[in-house]
C-alpha cells in the first residue's frame, strides 16, 4: 500500500493483490478483482470525507505473471469508475526481459500521480 499522510491521519491510494499462477483460494468470497475495486472504493470515499479535492486511488491486480493496473474515478454521486490503465506481463524468465519497460511506465504513472498529490 502506497498513501500519505492528511493531519496525522494515513491515507491509502495504491493497493495491490497478488494470486501465485495456478492458486485459487479455497476460503475467499470474492474474486480478486472485486477485492481490490472494493479497497479502491474504500480509499476514495475516505479522501472525499476528508475534503481532499482530487481523490485519487490506483490497484494492482496480479494474477500468475498477468498484471493489470487499475484507476479509480468518479463520474457522479456513488457512480464509481475503475479504469484499466495498463496491462503487462512480469518477467518470468530472460526471454520476457522486454516487458520492463511496459513495468517501469506503468508504475512510472503511479509515482507522477503520487507526487502530484503530495507536491513532493
Amino acid at each position: 500500500m502506497l498513501g500519505f499522510k492528511d493531519r496525522k491521519r494515513e491515507i491509502f491510494c495504491f493497493y495491490i493483490e497478488i494470486k501465485r499462477p495456478g492458486k485459487d483460494s479455497k476460503y475467499q468470497e470474492e474474486d480478486d478483482f472485486v477485492k481490490l475495486m472494493e479497497l479502491m472504493k474504500f480509499s476514495f470515499n475516505r479522501q472525499i470525507t476528508l475534503g481532499i479535492k482530487n481523490p485519487l486511488a490506483f490497484g494492482l491486480l496480479c494474477q500468475g505473471f498477468t498484471s493489470s493496473l487499475y484507476k479509480m474515478t468518479l463520474k457522479e454521486d456513488g457512480i464509481y469508475m475503475p479504469i484499466m490503465v495498463k496491462r503487462f506481463s512480469l518477467v518470468g524468465d530472460k526471454s520476457e526481459l522486454m516487458n520492463v519497460p511496459l513495468i517501469v511506465e506503468a508504475f512510472g504513472m503511479v509515482k507522477v500521480c503520487y507526487v502530484l498529490i503530495n507536491g513532493v
